[in-house]
């Protein structure tokens, strides 16, 4: 993992470019100096959506399962934080028979353990964007 957020992926439309481990590191750097409430928020959300997704994850020694991947997203002049599953058939998976209580069977995995905690924990980082938005207003 290039660093604390996972991976940072610049892009416009369908193409995009991971970027290096070193320039990871030193776009971490600036966003914690320029935005720490919002760089804290980030790696807080999208780390508490794939821990909470490993731990549920119904294939446990599955390929699928070790490849959840958290990170940021640059596209233009938008920043925003992603939990993403890079097995390609990840969100085919669905709930079985013996899946835990309260899933419904046959529902997807990757929409009950990433789609909908990260809509749920949304607001919370628009809430944390406004602030830092608003000190970097206030700090001119």
């Amino acid at each position: 993992m290039p660093g604390r957020f996972g991976s940072l992926v610049y892009g416009t439309g369908r193409a995009q470019v991971t970027i290096s481990q070193e320039h990871a590191r030193a776009f971490e750097a600036v966003l914690d100096y320029a935005i720490p409430e919002l760089a804290q928020t980030m790696t807080e959300v999208t780390t508490d959506i794939v821990e909470g997704a490993e731990a549920e994850w119904p294939v446990k020694s599955g390929f699928s399962r070790r490849r959840l991947n958290r990170g940021i997203r640059i596209e233009g002049s938008v920043i925003e934080a992603f939990v993403r599953n890079l097995a390609k058939y990840s969100y085919f998976i669905r709930w079985g028979v013996k899946s835990p209580l309260g899933r419904r069977v046959g529902g997807r995995v990757a929409n009950d353990l990433i789609y909908k905690p990260g809509m749920k924990r949304a607001d919370e980082v628009a809430a944390a964007t406004a602030d830092a938005l608003a000190d970097l207003a206030a700090r001119g």
